[in-house]
């Protein structure tokens, strides 16, 4: 079912299903159960820093979530949905997965919590029997509707008010307390990852979301008030018991609170209270956060299915139950605590994240009604993350890499999102940044790499071009692959078809690059326009990669491409491929490089060869550094500056100076020695200041004829004002 179609809802208020939910999940285990024992082994000062860092963490969060959630209408799903919907399927889905897990796993935790203060008047049964029957029980409440299950919640209420009330009109008792053998005080960060699912109780109301008759204003209102009632809670209960309980006492006994009032009962009306509503109030959760993920076809599509009167999903809630009944018997409160902390850390930070990145980027779309300054939300990021490697940095580890193989798993399923998210906008936001920075910067030799416009025309014909491109600039710098499109064919729908047959034919083979479709009636001026006018700064295409033209008709408006390109300052690659029968020629992997003395030349070819050899295509092949020379004495002294040019540049490479015996033609000898190797790069000489056009085209038409026949040939020519030479000095 698409989780943007209106379904039914309990149409909750703000106090009942977002306050009531919330406070009863904060005041709960940990505040009877484990509160004291924090006490006693932190001592006051520490506890109240502990409890102030924990909310501080959680109320940064719920600011982010009243940021979000008046920004758009929050759905079933809580948590995953704000994720989900704000940084993308994927990455909600790898929160949204083990939150799932981790409210499960709430419900067992706060059952063990009451199953543990039940014992004491049952100690015939079992934690895990008691358990057991009481998530029974709760199971029968949560499958009837969030309604019925939120209206019980009025009574447990009461109770933990009435409990509340005794601690704080009670007091030590007459004769004191009994010695006892305490343990030894823990440390701080481990009484943290215990306390902290104590002001997670937010997530209850989060994950009702889809059950609210206004999102939009119960969440941000009944989230912040649950926490700062939670918050005034915990910094008060701390002060009573360091002033009526020894810290020792405080540590051994976790039901110390019962001999602070006239009647033990009065606590266990609270407790049992407290610890069944956050049980209840967990088991509505998981299942609506699982029910959110079949939805979005993250998990299997029955788990979605709810009813038709409320859309309760029974099916998602037995599920839960399953794992929540796996996890009582697994685990005692302490190790349950540990867990639960790292789980909802992770969806806090991811929550910060994704209302810091909106607020930051500012798109039009990003208008909340309850704003929060960008720097805050991350700052709770930050808090979360940093939080986790202090409690446990292998937990964390892990926790990273479990959201990592979801992540990639849900990219390898590439499921089609069916709204937006804001991961365009952040890369918009980045673009900005960088071409606003780099603005008037010039390029520099260090910093240079290959931003390509690929003239490939019919690409399947010309796909050699495409590759060798690839090879050039994988990893390291940019290709476009352009088209020409004949007048008479370029209407708008025409250009858009054309460009995304391009991207579909280069995605496909996982070729990435931009595309880029020109209207023109002719070519090669379509591509004489776009050396001039495509790009912008420094992310203007600084390399031509074109076909030869041995056309005859066409040699005129070539020769005028050629001084377009080197007028631009941009270098131009003109590569042919040969079709050859493979088996009449054992060809060489070997890369030819002839040099003829110009050094820019020199140094752009070696850097081309050098590319290539660092692709997967051409990792294999051999780098030669050729030249022709006129006597033995030359030859050698060629040869040795050739090889310390390779051992400075640190290239693995063949240098070979070939002696021209009298009467010998120069390409003569390319022909003799690079007539069997792969590749084979020659540079073109510069055009002269007033050369024409005419007699420019004349030069490359007639070189070309003399080309060697080779699987690859190519003639570089630099225009950019850069040393080359020096990227390997």
């Amino acid at each position: 079912m698409p989780p943007n179609r209106s379904l039914p809802s309990a149409g909750l208020g703000t106090f009942m299903g977002v306050y009531l939910p919330c406070t009863l999940t904060i005041l709960g285990v940990i505040l009877f159960l484990r509160l004291g024992w924090v006490v006693g082994n932190l001592g006051l000062a520490e506890t109240l820093i502990l409890v102030t860092l924990a909310n501080s963490i959680t109320f940064v969060t719920g600011l982010s979530i009243a940021s979000i959630a008046t920004n758009m209408q929050v759905r079933g799903g809580g948590s995953y949905y704000m994720i989900s919907r704000s940084l993308g399927i994927e990455p909600g889905a790898a929160v949204g997965l083990p939150l799932f897990f981790a409210q499960a796993l709430g419900i067992a935790f706060y059952t063990v919590g009451f199953a543990e203060a039940l014992s004491t008047w049952l100690p015939e049964w079992s934690i895990p029997q008691l358990g057991s029957l009481t998530l029974l029980v709760l199971l029968a409440i949560a499958l009837v509707s969030a309604e019925v299950a939120t209206k019980t919640q009025l009574a447990v209420f009461t109770m933990i008010l009435i409990s509340l009330l005794a601690i704080v009109l009670g007091g030590p008792p007459e004769g004191g307390f009994a010695a006892v053998d305490a343990p030894p005080p823990v440390t701080f960060w481990v009484a943290f990852a215990v306390f902290f699912p104590a002001v997670t109780g937010i997530e209850a109301g989060v994950a009702l979301s889809g059950d609210l008759k206004d999102s939009r204003a119960s969440l941000p209102k009944g989230t912040l008030l649950a926490i700062l009632t939670g918050y005034a809670v915990y910094m008060l209960v701390p002060v009573l018991l360091v002033i009526w309980v020894p810290l020792e006492v405080l540590r051994a006994d976790p039901l110390v609170l019962n001999q602070l009032v006239p009647a033990a009962w009065l606590i266990g009306l609270g407790l049992w209270g407290a610890a069944l509503s956050s049980a209840l109030n967990s088991l509505l959760a998981a299942p609506r956060t699982l029910q959110a993920l079949a939805r979005d076809r993250v998990a299997f599509g029955f788990l979605g299915k709810g009813t038709e009167k409320d859309d309760t999903p029974r099916r998602a809630t037995l599920l839960s139950f399953a794992l929540a009944l796996i996890g009582i018997w697994a685990g005692d409160l302490n190790q349950i605590a540990e867990i639960l902390s790292m789980f909802f850390l992770t969806t806090y930070g991811l929550l910060n994240f994704a209302a810091g990145a909106e607020a930051l980027m500012d798109n039009p779309s990003w208008r909340p009604s309850f704003k929060v300054k960008w720097w805050i939300s991350m700052s709770g990021a930050v808090a979360c993350f940093g939080v986790m490697f202090l409690l446990n940095p292998w937990a964390t580890f892990a926790a990273l890499a479990i959201g990592q193989g979801i992540l990639i798993w849900m990219y390898k399923r590439r499921l089609n999102r069916r709204w937006d998210d804001i991961r365009l906008g952040f890369f918009q936001f980045l673009a900005r940044a960088v071409l606003y920075r780099i603005r008037d910067a010039k390029p520099d030799i260090r910093s240079w790499r290959p931003n390509l416009l690929v003239f490939a025309g019919a690409i399947n014909k010309r796909w050699y071009l495409v590759k060798l491109g690839e090879a050039l600039a994988a990893r390291r710098g940019l290709m476009t692959v352009a088209a020409i499109l004949p007048e008479g064919q370029d209407a708008p729908d025409r250009r858009r078809a054309l460009r995304a047959s391009l991207k579909s034919y280069l995605d496909r083979r996982e070729v990435p690059a931009l595309v880029e479709v020109q209207s023109s009636g002719h070519p090669i001026k379509g591509a004489r326009h776009l050396t001039r006018y495509y790009g912008m700064g420094l992310l203007k295409p600084n390399t031509l990669l074109l076909g030869q033209s041995r056309e005859e008709e066409n040699r005129l408006e070539f020769g005028k491409l050629v001084l377009e390109v080197f007028g631009e300052k941009k270098n131009l690659i003109l590569a042919e491929e040969e079709v050859v029968d493979e088996e009449d020629r054992v060809y060489q992997n070997r890369i030819d490089l002839w040099w003829g003395g110009k050094r820019r030349n020199e140094g752009f070819m070696l850097a081309i060869a050098y590319m290539m050899q660092q692709s997967d295509t051409w990792k294999d092949f051999q780098i030669r550094l050729l030249t022709i020379v006129d006597s033995e004495e030359e030859a050698e002294a060629t040869e040795a500056r050739l090889v310390q040019l390779l051992a400075d540049a640190r290239v693995n490479g063949e240098p070979k100076a070939l002696v021209r015996q009298p009467g010998e033609q120069s390409f003569d000898l390319i022909l003799r020695n690079s007539r069997f190797s792969k590749a084979t790069f020659l540079g073109l000489r510069p055009p002269e200041p007033d050369e024409e056009a005419e007699e420019y085209s004349q030069y490359l038409f007639g070189l070309q004829r003399k080309l060697p026949p080779s699987p690859m040939t190519c003639l570089v020519l630099v225009a950019q004002d850069l040393p080359f030479i020096e990227l390997f000095e």
